[in-house]
């Protein structure tokens, strides 16, 4: 039970999810490093609070979002009793809690807003400015809780942040040609990122991937993927 394979149980937890969606043996592996992390180093620790945020972030994706909030929650909770106020994990806390609950329903768009705003500050501050992919991050879903006449502006940022920072074929960045192309009134240019969203989703998860099904649904009929060469072409986006 050293502390070194918690790190490890942790990462093929990761992998679990990420890739093939196990969320059930993502789960298993997180707890047995939460676990291990409690016997090392008590339960008040970053390790531990980064368990619980993990677990969070795990039940957000299977969809269990009571169980994704109670964990971010606690993960919260502890970090603001262990770290400084304007430490980024508490950015990343105070993010997720506000995406399970939006997910989740029944809580105020005003509330949620206010929670990416805070967890925004802290990351700009934190990071030394806007340039960092956790605060696309945070632009990315305050845009989705924004108005419809300032979601194109909110989403475009983040996209320019990371077109700027990864690259052109990464998932983040499919994420955002996604938001982007269901937002803007140029049918050409949404047409074009959403083929490359369906591309770079494909090479990434597998052709079978829920979230690669949802980016090819949203291509017109009969369209292909696009090159490696086209992937990577520049766009003029506003």
């Amino acid at each position: 039970e050293h502390p070194e394979m918690a790190l490890l149980l942790s990462a093929i937890s990761d992998a679990y999810w990420r890739g093939p969606g196990l969320y059930g043996d993502a789960t298993s592996f997180e707890q047995q490093a939460q676990e291990i992390n409690r016997k090392t180093f008590g339960d008040q620790h970053p390790r531990v609070a980064a368990s619980l945020n993990a677990l969070g972030y795990i039940k957000w994706r299977e969809r269990k979002f009571s169980e994704a909030i109670s964990h971010h929650e606690n993960a919260l909770e502890m970090r603001r009793q262990i770290l400084p106020s304007n430490h980024p994990d508490i950015a990343t806390s105070i993010h997720n809690l506000a995406l399970a609950r939006s997910s989740a329903g029944g809580h105020a768009a005003s509330d949620l807003k206010a929670q990416y705003n805070q967890a925004l500050q802290i990351r700009i501050k934190a990071f030394g400015g806007e340039n960092h992919p956790e605060v696309a991050r945070t632009y990315n879903n305050l845009a989705g809780l924004s108005a419809k006449e300032e979601k194109l502006a909110i989403y475009s940022k983040s996209l320019h942040i990371r077109m700027g920072l990864l690259p052109l074929d990464h998932p983040d960045v499919a994420e955002s040609y996604r938001n982007y192309s269901l937002n803007t009134p140029n049918k050409e240019l949404a047409t074009t990122l959403s083929i490359r969203c369906w591309t770079i989703r494909a090479r990434a998860l597998g052709e079978n991937h829920p979230f690669t099904a949802k980016a090819k649904a949203a291509c017109p009929d009969g369209a292909q993927q696009c090159s490696h060469e086209d992937l990577f072409t520049e766009l003029d986006i506003p």
